[in-house]
């Protein structure tokens, strides 16, 4: 039987537009978002954890959220969309999770935030190193440098 792939319309959805700074514990980042869906929403904050996990680890090991242990909205969905502050804190560490802390700020106020956790396992199988350690070494480089191509 051939393998089929099926890309959602999502496949592609990158929402972060550059890192602000990106250290061992915390990473700051700026995104803009279109629209107000709660998965969008999350997603970005997650995005931006799993870039952080994978610059701390070196991107030398396969890094996907495991949990969402907890997650507020402080405001309207529809109060979220436009330019945003994301920030990341890895809150504890062991040898194959992460346990993170995201929030959406803008001006100063906390729009959304969560606690979750993120996985990592050895590359292999589906998760090809070869492919995967340069595309986010480059993802990380180009954000960090203030552009995505």
């Amino acid at each position: 039987m051939e393998r089929q792939v099926i890309a959602p319309a999502t496949a592609h959805l990158r929402l972060l537009e550059y890192i602000v700074s990106l250290d061992e514990t915390q990473a700051l980042a700026s995104a803009r978002i279109d629209d107000d869906s709660h998965f969008v929403i999350q997603e970005t904050v997650v995005q931006l954890a799993a870039l952080h996990v994978r610059h701390r680890l070196r991107c030398e090991r396969h890094v996907f959220l495991l949990a969402l242990q907890q997650w507020q909205l402080h405001v309207a969905r529809q109060a979220v969309p436009g330019p945003l502050a994301v920030r990341s804190t890895i809150t504890a560490a062991s040898s194959e999770g992460f346990a993170c802390h995201g929030a959406l700020v803008r001006q100063g106020a906390v729009l959304a935030e969560g606690h979750f956790l993120m996985g990592t396992m050895a590359y292999g199988g589906d998760f090809a190193e070869s492919l995967l350690r340069p595309h986010y070494q480059e993802v990380i480089r180009c954000l960090s440098a203030g552009r995505y191509s």
